[in-house]
């Protein structure tokens, strides 16, 4: 191999290392728990910023097929005046889930050089679950499926969650599984990076015989999860004529592990969602995943018909409880219509559903 041709592969190897040690993809979305048909936004900060990058976003919901949203991304950092010319590297999207079920989005982003004969690859995968339903209620969320299927393809490397990423909170543990070509892979470090923190927060573990690792959530924040793995193939002139470096990364949203989290949602409430109740209850209960100001919310319980049936001032037992009372109920649908104003000023609604059966008849 010549010097100039060593000089060549090495300066190669550099431009692609740049984007794998301080500019990963990253993909976020806000929320991860939205109410049906409802947008979730969708937030890409693309690798090594003013490159040219060939990437595509694809959502793949609980069924049918994979939607692409490629054409529908927006650059948010495209102005000509700042940094280098082009793309900056960070983009939006939207996407609203008209199913219940869990919901994978994923960007792949790749790169390619050629430098005398030889040529160079990167591709990158990032990926982030989220979920929609009826009513959003986390404990619901928590008992989805479907979030450990692999959307990457064969030739990528792909980061999978084995356990429920939905709903995290500080203190949970999250196993997630490394795949390359339909087959774990044992020994391999993974590092995780929280985002707030950046390289100073970097933990790095490394996969088990079954290619997993175990993460413990941390504070409240984004984490990425990322893995890397190199390729190589030879040739007769040097010892290898094509480099594939494949990278894979995964986004985690973790709540604080007490009523804190970044928006109120139901957690639990009673009568609970869609459940069926022989006594008529004398009061609804909701309990959110963080305290709300009791003068900015509300709860409105209404018949089948939309007569509205709660009745009296709504109480706060606890900081992120609400209650109301009712009429007397007949057998028959209702709906509960919640609207709350977080502590930390975020506003989230939804509706709950139970039915009151007809009482049993005694013998």
């Amino acid at each position: 191999m010549t010097k100039r041709l060593r000089l060549s592969l090495l300066a190669a190897l550099l431009a692609l290392a740049t984007p794998v040690e301080a500019h990963d993809g990253w993909l976020e979305a806000h929320p991860i728990l939205v109410e049906r048909g409802q947008p979730v936004s969708l937030f890409l900060m693309y690798g090594n910023h003013g490159n040219d990058h060939h990437a595509t976003v694809v959502v793949t919901g609980p069924a049918g097929p994979p939607v692409d949203l490629t054409s529908q991304i927006t650059d948010l950092g495209d102005a000509e005046d700042v940094g280098p010319k082009g793309p900056k590297g960070f983009h939006v999207t939207t996407f609203a889930p008209a199913q219940d079920g869990a919901y994978i989005a994923l960007v792949t982003q790749s790169r390619e050089l050629q430098v005398e004969g030889a040529k160079f690859q990167s591709i990158g995968t990032a990926k982030v679950v989220f979920a929609a339903l009826a009513s959003p209620v986390v404990v619901a969320a928590q008992r989805l499926t479907g979030f450990d299927r692999a959307v990457a393809g064969a030739d990528a490397l792909e980061i999978i969650p084995v356990t429920n990423p939905l709903a995290l909170r500080t203190g949970d543990v999250l196993t997630v599984e490394i795949r390359h070509r339909g087959r774990p892979l044992q020994s391999l470090p993974v590092s995780i990076v929280r985002r707030i923190e950046g390289a100073l927060s970097a933990q790095t573990v490394t996969t088990d015989d079954r290619g997993q690792v175990k993460i413990i959530a941390g504070p409240a924040d984004y984490y990425l999860t990322r893995a890397s793995l190199e390729e190589r193939t030879g040739a007769a002139m040097c010892s290898w004529s094509t480099v594939r470096r494949l990278l894979g990364a995964l986004a985690l949203l973790v709540a604080a592990a007490g009523p804190a989290s970044a928006h109120a949602f139901v957690d639990t409430s009673v009568p609970a969602d869609r459940s069926t109740v022989r006594q008529a209850p004398g009061e609804v209960t909701v309990r959110f995943t963080e305290s709300v100001e009791l003068e900015f919310s509300r709860i409105t319980v209404k018949s089948g018909t939309g007569e509205r049936v709660s009745t009296g001032p709504i109480r706060q037992p606890a900081g992120n409880t609400l209650t109301v009372g009712l009429k007397t109920l007949g057998p028959g649908s209702y709906t509960i219509e919640w609207r709350v104003l977080s502590v930390d000023t975020h506003v989230t609604d939804g509706v709950l559903r139970f039915t009151v059966g007809p009482a049993r008849s005694s013998r």
